[in-house]
């Protein structure tokens, strides 16, 4: 496979974080899951999560602690960019804005962060082989390489 233009993988990885938002956000475990590689791994501040059973566990874990009311946490990204690194493979980082849906009020902020993902182009599309998942401000190195290819910053 050529590798993809950076609008074309731009858009190609921004539908994949769009179906894991929605998936996860929605209760769609199945749907979630095959966002991911059958080995990834999903490193959140809570713990490391590796493979499909485990990030099935994980996602549906998730989903009784929510109770009844899928849609109410959204989980928002911005701020993508992402870098090809061969012809299948493409790292990004993108910001997380984690929202609740008020009872009748406006939507609160739950969570500020950020991801460092690591992709692989298969034969059903791009596919998460690692995500990192961090609170703001992110530590230091997590989106070196990325957010600013042509030099390294100390705390980015």
């Amino acid at each position: 496979m050529s590798v993809p233009s950076g609008a074309q993988l731009s858009l190609e990885v921004g539908e994949l974080i769009s179906r894991y938002n929605l998936a996860f956000d929605l209760g769609e475990p199945e749907a979630w899951v095959a966002t991911f590689a059958a080995d990834a791994i999903f490193d959140t501040p809570g713990g490391v999560i590796e493979g499909h059973a485990a990030l099935r566990e994980f996602c549906e874990r998730r989903f009784r602690e929510r109770g009844e009311n899928p849609g109410r946490n959204q989980h928002v990204v911005g701020n993508l960019i992402v870098r090809p690194q061969g012809p299948d493979r493409a790292i990004a980082a993108s910001y997380l804005y984690r929202l609740q849906a008020g009872d009748g009020g406006p939507p609160s902020a739950l969570d500020l962060g950020c991801y460092r993902d690591e992709l692989y182009r298969s034969d059903v599309g791009w596919l998460f082989t690692r995500r990192q998942s961090r609170s703001w401000p992110p530590p230091p190195g997590l989106l070196a390489g990325i957010a600013f290819p042509e030099r390294v910053l100390p705390n980015v």
